[in-house]
């Protein structure tokens, strides 16, 4: 009988202990399902985001509803986004009588920081302070530079990580207004 009671504890504890392993392997497995964000896809409304523009105003994204968007995530210690600074200036400049706006969005650096920046960049585009990474959260953005082109409804309409040549936000904000007109 003791013999018995011994087999029975062996079996019972092992049993025990693959459950529990079993268990804390699932808990890790949807604690990293958890952490995993959806990325943004195209065609997906954007996300409205609600920040400080360097002017101090509140400014929405949904503000500028109606006009062909893009958004440039960037910070001025990253070296490719200053690099990229003067496209944006140009193509900023090149459609702003075509309902196209350029916004960048400053990634957790101060005002006067940003505001430094500006001037010796000679930027005139519209900079908005993304001071707590919400924005940067929202859209799911890794690296820097990130930009979103967004159409007058507000969707996505393509993403790209990394800088980019001026030649390239001219096709595709050609490209986006002529998905419109044929529409």
């Amino acid at each position: 009988m003791s013999l018995m009671k011994k087999e029975t504890r062996f079996w019972v504890r092992r049993i025990t202990f693959v459950i529990l392993i079993v268990m804390v392997g699932f808990a890790i497995y949807l604690t990293l399902e958890q952490g995993k964000e959806k990325e943004l896809q195209v065609g997906e409304q954007a996300p409205e985001i609600q920040l400080e523009s360097l002017t101090g105003e509140q400014v929405k994204l949904s503000d500028l509803r109606g006009k062909y968007v893009l958004l440039n995530f960037w910070a001025t210690w990253c070296d490719p986004c200053e690099a990229e600074m003067p496209d944006l200036e140009r193509v900023s400049q090149q459609y702003k009588d075509e309902d196209v706006v350029v916004v960048g969005v400053n990634i957790a650096e101060s005002k006067v920081t940003v505001a430094s920046f500006a001037r010796q960049h000679e930027l005139t585009f519209p900079l908005w302070l993304d001071s707590k990474r919400i924005a940067m959260d929202d859209y799911h953005v890794g690296n820097l530079p990130a930009s979103f082109f967004i159409s007058p409804e507000g969707e996505i309409q393509r993403k790209y990580e990394g800088a980019m040549t001026e030649a390239q936000m001219q096709m595709w904000i050609h490209d986006m207004m002529a998905e419109d007109q044929k529409e």
